[in-house]
Formats: C-alpha cells, structure tokens, sequence
C-alpha cells in the first residue's frame, strides 16, 4: 500500500436535480472549465482522474510543508480533502454553497478573502470560478487548517482527543462552532462529529506513510513558450538530517545541507533527486 493508493478516492453519487439549491454552484456553474490540467470529470466528489488526485496530493504535502506543518497535520489536511472533495478541484455540493478542494461556503470565501494575508501572507480570492483552481484550493485548506488549528488551541493542547475532533469540525461547521459550544450555545453536528472520527482513525495510517514514503524528483528547466534549456548548470540544495516529526526544509532551519551540482539534458531536465515526501529542494541557475 501506498501514499496514494490510500487516499485515492472514487466517484461519488450526483445529487438528484430536484434536491439542487438555487445558490449551489453546482446549479451555477454546471458546466466544468476543460482548458486546465488539474479538472475534475463533473462536479461530483472523487470524480478525477488518478493523475489528477495525485498531483494534488502532491500539492498539499508541498504546500503544508512550506506553512510548517508536521507530519501529523499533513495527513490531517489530506485526509480533509478526501472527505471534503475527494481531490476533485471542480466538485460542488447540491444542498449548500461549498465547492471546491476544500468545500468552502460562500461564507468561507469571504472570510479568506479578508484574513488569508494575516496566515498566508497574501490575499487568498475564490470568487467565482477561483473556488475550482486547484492551486487556490490547496491553499484554501491550508488556511482553514490553520485557522482552525489557532482556534482550537484556545482551548486545548494537541495531547487532548478534543483537539484532533474539533480540527474537523470548525472547518465543517464554522470557525465560531467551537465559542458556542463551550457557551452551551451549539450542539456539535452529527456530519462534523462522523467525519472527524473517520479522519482521526486513519490518522497513524496516513502519517506513517508520509514518513516512510522516499520520492525521485527531477525539475525540467524552459523558457516561456515551453522550449527546454538544455546544458544549463544547476546547484540542487537539500537537507541532509532525518526528521521524523515534519519535513526536512532548507531555507528555515539549521540542518545540515547536501548539494548537487549538474547539467539540464536533451529535455531541460537534471537527475532525479531522491527525498523522503515533503522535504524542501532548492534549485539553483
């Protein structure tokens, strides 16, 4: 078993025309944008092709891992995704406003849309058509992890079985969830809690493949129009020192370094590069 075979999800069920809202994006925009790479089949959870899936969850690990996420949250977000979107960037929900990788709300879009610069240090925009950009959807889940996270803390430490629950469910049921229910104000929801208890489950699964999953890497160096620089002298940069808590990164953290130093071949492209998943590769002209 591997990383993506694990997490890989299959198509859903479509929602039924007569059970549609009028404010679903899936009754807004029913027709998907097939001029992207990263597109999904429909706008149903899991409908993606596996290459699809994969770079995404390729994605996710690179982009947490540049947010310093651990292992542990890495998988988090993952197994969110899975649930949330199924790794299909277009789905959308028939009975709500949520769409996308991350199945955010018209609420959520807006709230990223204002408090994503104080996380992600830029202004995260989904409006419209940018709920279903695959990139924008990675970051999307990002910043609800994040976000959510900071809230939880308020309240528990990561050691406590109500941190890792309610992680799930503020991203499912709303960031102030968690501020009324300890005011008596709100029941947790019966969706939220269900999901959280699927991802908590499969949590050591997905983090111990993180860690033991080592990955051969290349990057293909072009000009503008796609024509390959061929013999092109390169420094490749990455961490020497195993982590076993979070991916080993190059530009934060005083670890140990290895270079490489080549030149791109016939196609633009230098040697593989072999990296355990995650880990942070500095590539230099």
């Amino acid at each position: 078993m591997d990383l993506y075979s694990y997490l890989n999800e299959i198509k859903g069920k479509a929602y039924r025309d007569d059970k549609i809202k009028s404010y679903s994006l899936l009754r807004i925009y029913p027709q998907i944008d097939n001029s992207r790479k990263l597109k999904g089949n429909s706008r149903i959870i899991g409908d993606s092709e596996k290459t699809v899936q994969n770079t995404i969850i390729d994605m996710i690990i690179s982009i947490s891992a540049r947010y310093l996420l651990d292992y542990k949250e890495i998988a988090y977000v993952l197994l969110t995704t899975k649930c949330e979107s199924g790794f299909n960037p277009d789905a959308a929900a028939g009975t709500t406003s949520a769409a996308g990788l991350a199945q955010g709300t018209a609420a959520f879009i807006s709230d990223a849309k204002q408090n994503s610069n104080k996380i992600l240090g830029f202004t995260l925009d989904l409006d419209g058509l940018n709920i279903f950009d695959a990139e924008k959807g990675c970051y999307a889940l990002i910043y609800s992890f994040i976000l959510n996270r900071n809230k939880t803390l308020q309240y528990f430490n990561k050691n406590q079985p109500g941190y890792w629950t309610w992680l799930y469910i503020l991203h499912h049921d709303g960031i102030n969830s968690l501020d009324q229910y300890i005011d008596g104000k709100r029941k947790i929801s019966k969706d939220g809690n269900d999901v959280a208890e699927y991802i908590i489950e499969r949590l050591p699964i997905v983090e111990g493949l993180l860690k033991d999953n080592s990955v051969s890497t290349s990057f293909k160096l072009t000009t503008g129009d796609d024509t390959p620089v061929t013999n092109k002298q390169y420094v490749v940069t990455v961490s020497l020192s195993p982590n076993p808590l979070c991916p080993n990164t190059v530009s934060t953290l005083d670890n140990p370094l290895i270079f490489f130093k080549g030149k791109t071949d016939g196609e633009g492209k230098t040697e593989a590069i072999n990296v355990l998943t995650g880990s942070e590769i500095i590539f230099t002209i």
